[in-house]
């Protein structure tokens, strides 16, 4: 017995956070992927969009070119140019603040060697903390300044300063001992020590990481020190870490603020920058420090998103062509025919929809197709949107190759959507291709189909 199941209503609220990491290649991506969105989550009405981020500028752009909307910024610009909610440029006497905040302090050592000034603030700062317990009865004032956070803009210096961790800076720490007198720091000497928040940790061990790290003083499990490249600034969300030691300035001033303000928030805090002399750009930032930080909102640079661009469109519209003709179950009042949507095992062969794709090569259903890129395209800001048919041109030159295919492998059960390749060897044609059917010999229509966004830009081999 057939029951008929009714149909989901679409979303009405789509929520999206850090707005400001959809940049770049990453950003024009999505951008494009959003086309497709759009258009399946549109019914009685159209989805509003809640996105949140601190570190934005020129944002009515970006989200024209993500997500084809009109920018409403809450809370909207104060009345006074001195106080915006996001930003005050009034100074504010420390005794009479609301809000903990943060002190950036700078360091650049010209004449000495790039190892001696890590090395001693390092154990400046760690035996600092002991001092400061010696001389207070409570704990809890001092918790957060008992983890020194060490942010990276490389992995390379990162692995540097845990070699130098393990033996100078524990030396240095004798040295500051029995010049300042006191009781001596010892640094945890495990094997998986200081903690590491970086690209080369298993995603599976970052929990049990983050739940270490939240130990407090009290409890006598709290780290010594952890280092983190530019994973520490987006989604490390504990309160208890008040001090940081940045190693170079990132390349943007929205990374350099996402990573700073993750300590700090409740208690306030201390970040330490070590410039370089030799770098150019360091030396830049030292020397205008006081007036870069007292604007430091001010200097967010505008993101880039272009999802429309060459590369883009190379990469992107065969891929979407597919999600709509196989989600989709009608395009500007054009129904897509049911026979596209399937493919699975059956008696251990395949049965796939990718030859019904000539279903949507009529005149009416293919122009639509066309037509929902080409406007998408169109609506693009000023700079970024591609010439006139251009777009169009693209999808057409996709859906033709998609057309050709079925009309070459006719049969069901031999062209197939996708078919997974690395556990055992490619056999089939495919719409959507990777490098593994290439090297099989076999036939694809869309070369190199993104799996994932998270790596969009191709890798390129030098030969020399």
């Amino acid at each position: 017995m057939h029951v008929g199941v009714p149909d989901r209503r679409p979303p009405e609220l789509i929520i999206q956070d850090e707005l400001h990491l959809i940049e770049g290649p990453l950003g024009s991506m999505v951008g494009l992927y959003e086309t497709v969105v759009d258009l399946l989550c549109r019914g009685e009405g159209v989805p509003k969009y809640i996105a949140s981020t601190a570190t934005a500028r020129q944002a009515g752009t970006q989200v024209r070119a993500l997500f084809d909307r009109k920018l409403a910024q809450f809370p909207p610009p104060g009345l006074s140019a001195d106080d915006s909610f996001f930003a005050v440029t009034a100074e504010v006497h420390p005794a009479i603040a609301l809000h903990a905040g943060r002190l950036y302090a700078a360091v650049c050592a010209p004449g000495r060697g790039g190892l001696t000034p890590i090395i001693r603030v390092w154990a400046a700062l760690l035996h600092a903390a002991i001092q400061a317990r010696e001389a207070t009865d409570t704990t809890s004032s001092v918790d957060p300044f008992w983890t020194v956070v060490g942010y990276f803009n490389a992995i390379r210096e990162l692995a540097g300063v845990r070699a130098l961790y393990r033996q100078d800076i524990a030396e240095w720490i004798d040295h500051v001992q029995v010049r300042s007198g006191g009781e001596k720091r010892l640094l945890r000497d495990d094997a998986d020590r200081p903690l590491e928040l970086s690209s080369r940790m298993s995603s599976l061990d970052l929990p049990g990481l983050l739940e270490r790290l939240s130990e407090t003083l009290e409890s006598g499990r709290s780290e010594d020190a952890v280092l983190a490249t530019s994973m520490f600034g987006t989604g490390v969300d504990i309160d208890r870490l008040g001090l940081m030691v940045v190693h170079g300035q990132p390349k943007t001033t929205s990374a350099y603020i996402q990573a700073t303000g993750r300590v700090g928030r409740t208690t306030g805090g201390l970040v330490v920058a070590i410039f370089r002399p030799g770098r150019p750009r360091d030396l830049d930032h030292y020397e205008f420090f006081t007036g870069y930080h007292r604007s430091l909102y001010a200097q967010v640079e505008p993101v880039t998103v272009a999802p429309y661009a060459p590369r883009a469109r190379e990469q992107g519209i065969g891929p979407l062509l597919v999600a709509i003709l196989r989600l989709a179950r009608q395009v500007a009042q054009q129904p897509v025919a049911t026979d596209l949507r399937v493919q699975q095992r059956i008696n251990g062969g395949w049965f796939s929809g990718a030859p019904s794709v000539t279903l949507a090569g009529t005149p009416l259903l293919a122009r639509q197709l066309l037509e929902v890129f080409e406007q998408r395209a169109q609506i693009q800001p000023q700079g970024r949107r591609p010439s006139a048919g251009v777009t169009a041109r693209d999808a057409e030159r996709e859906l033709d190759g998609w057309l050709r295919l079925a009309r070459d492998v006719p049969d069901d059960a031999e062209l197939l959507y996708s078919e997974a390749s690395m556990a055992r060897r490619p056999s089939h044609a495919v719409v959507l291709g990777d490098p593994h059917h290439e090297f099989a010999g076999l036939r694809m229509t869309f070369r190199n189909t993104p799996n994932s966004l998270r790596g969009v830009e191709a890798t390129m081999r030098l030969d020399t």
